[in-house]
This record gives C-alpha cells, structure tokens and sequence, in this order.
C-alpha cells in the first residue's frame, strides 16, 4: 500500500524526453506488486522505458553505489554509508503448503507445529535464511530442511509439487495461487523493505514516478 501511494506523486510531473529508468528490485517483489505498478507507469510516462534489475540484496546495493540503477527496492540493513535508505514497507514470513495439505484449514500457525513438516530452504543470496534463523533462534535446529533453492519461484514450485512446505516473504506469493498462504506466530518473523539511493543526489522525474 505504500509503494502504491508514491504513485500519487506522479501528478504533477510533466512530459519526459525519450529515455531509460533503471532500478533494482528484490525478485519477491518483482513476482508480486511490481506488474501492476508498472503498467501504472506505462500509461501515464508511455515514452520511458523501464530496466528492471531483479536482483538479491547485495546485487542490488552494488548497482545503486555503481549508478547502474537510479534506486533500488530491497530489504533495509546497515547498507553503504554511499546510500540513503527509506524504509516503506513491514513484511511478514508466512508458511506456503499445498491446498491439499493438513495443515492448510489453519489460520495460524506455531514455528513448533512445523517440527515434523519437510521443508524448503531458501539459500543465502537472498537473506531470507539468515532472517529466519536469527527470529526463531534455538528452534531452528528442530526444523527439518529436507530441500534447498536459491530463488522464492524454485520453492514455490518444489510446494506445487508435492516435495515440502516453505516459508517465504508474503509479497513473494502471486495473487490467486492455488497454494495456501499461513500466518505463522510464535515468533512473528518479518522484515523491513526500503528505498535505497545515492546520497546527495537528486532523482530524475521518472525515477522519482517509480520511487
């Protein structure tokens, strides 16, 4: 909801030469607001084209402090002091299983309840391992990682699947998946996104639509 309030700046921003706004972005975002917000942009900045880094946290700090990328969306850390960092978004971790599975008629669930569950591991690029593991601390050792895959789409494909049950960022998960999406307490396990840019500098209008 945040994200789609900037657009609301977009107003007052006049016509625009031909040109290129590129900008990083954590691929569980890209899977799930990001479409909708671009063909926002599309129809009211038609004559700018769009450069979408997908990339995981490190990827993405690199290519702001490089000016490869205008700003960057991603997950708010002690990044570079090279970098200004707005936060704009809590996400909350949620259990993703199969429609069919025993746990899916839960509302809720505890981090206890998964002690037995295979499940799916999403490796380190993304930070979401570490996120996890530091939010549930003892307990990690009681849960059973029977898969590992780098990208959220891989796990989320291993769930259709059949092969285990993962724990994902909730943005992460599209809209009107035939997969059941949890609420998991006990801890409640989230993290902060932020808008990353180069300190000291002043973004170009298309920039400043998106951002």
């Amino acid at each position: 909801q945040q994200l789609e309030g900037s657009l609301e700046l977009a107003h007052g921003i006049g016509q625009l030469a031909n040109s290129w706004v590129a900008f990083g972005c954590l691929p569980t975002i890209a899977a799930g607001i990001l479409v909708p917000l671009l063909q926002r942009y599309e129809r009211e900045q038609p004559e700018v084209q769009v450069r979408v880094f997908d990339s995981s946290p490190a990827e993405i700090v690199q290519l702001v402090e490089s000016a490869t990328a205008a700003f960057g969306i991603t997950v708010l850390r002690g990044n570079s002091p090279r970098l200004d960092s707005e936060p704009i978004a809590q996400e909350t971790f949620v259990l993703v299983c199969p429609r069919g599975h025993a746990l899916a008629g839960c509302e809720r669930l505890s981090w206890s309840a998964l002690t037995d569950e295979p499940l799916i591991r999403i490796g380190l690029p993304s930070g979401n391992s570490m996120t996890i593991d530091d939010a549930v601390g003892p307990l990690r050792e009681q849960l059973h990682w029977r898969y590992e895959a780098q990208r959220t789409v891989a796990a989320l494909d291993m769930v259709r699947a059949g092969l285990g049950l993962t724990i994902v960022p909730e943005l992460s998960v599209p809209a009107g998946d035939e997969l059941a999406v949890l609420r998991l307490e006990a801890p409640r396990v989230s993290r902060t996104l932020a808008v990353v840019k180069r300190s000291g500098e002043t973004q170009r209008p298309a920039a400043r639509w998106l951002c």
